[in-house]
């Protein structure tokens, strides 16, 4: 039992594997070439990204504020150094892909391409676990199985950050 990233998704989804309609509150399953997909798409990640992406986009434009008042109190401030400062910040929050800045004399705006970022948000919330186990266990049981892995993590996480204290181990020889 283990999942598939997203561009291994977009790839069957390009293949006609399945569908993207089949992402769904409710588990699916797909049998192809021996292998069962069990497809889902989970709500809460959905908004979670959707959230994240406002924050940014929230986040660009408070320094977009502050950078044209900026130009225009200052009239010898140059709109390159700007421009330059907020593309920078767009491109540390890796959102460069659908969110632009232009100039537009001695102010700056944001501009956002909805192809991009409709393209970019289709998968969000979406996961795909692949199993090669027998049809007797069904898709619910791996579903969980697979779930319940994030225990595990977490456990052995925690074992290791803040249960585990030990004090320098030196290492001797007989000599």
């Amino acid at each position: 039992i283990t999942a598939i990233s997203k561009p291994r998704i977009d790839t069957f989804l390009r293949k006609g594997v399945f569908q993207l309609d089949l992402f769904d509150e409710d588990i699916c399953e797909i049998e192809h070439e021996k292998v069962r997909y069990i497809l889902r798409r989970n709500p809460l990640r959905v908004e979670e990204i959707e959230r994240t992406r406002k924050e940014k986009i929230e986040s660009v434009e408070s320094l977009l504020l502050k950078k044209n008042q900026y130009l225009a109190e200052h009239r010898r401030a140059w709109v390159s150094t700007a421009l330059k400062e907020i593309q920078k910040k767009i491109d540390r929050l890796k959102i460069s892909d659908w969110l632009m800045v232009e100039s537009d004399g001695k102010s700056l705006k944001l501009k956002v391409n909805m192809d991009v970022l409709n393209e970019a948000s289709r998968l969000d919330g979406c996961y795909v676990i692949i199993s090669d186990l027998p049809k007797e266990i069904d898709a619910k049981t791996i579903h969980d199985r697979y779930k319940s892995l994030s225990n595990v993590e977490h456990a052995f996480r925690t074992c290791k950050t803040a249960m585990l204290e030990l004090r320098p181990w030196f290492v001797h020889s007989e000599q």
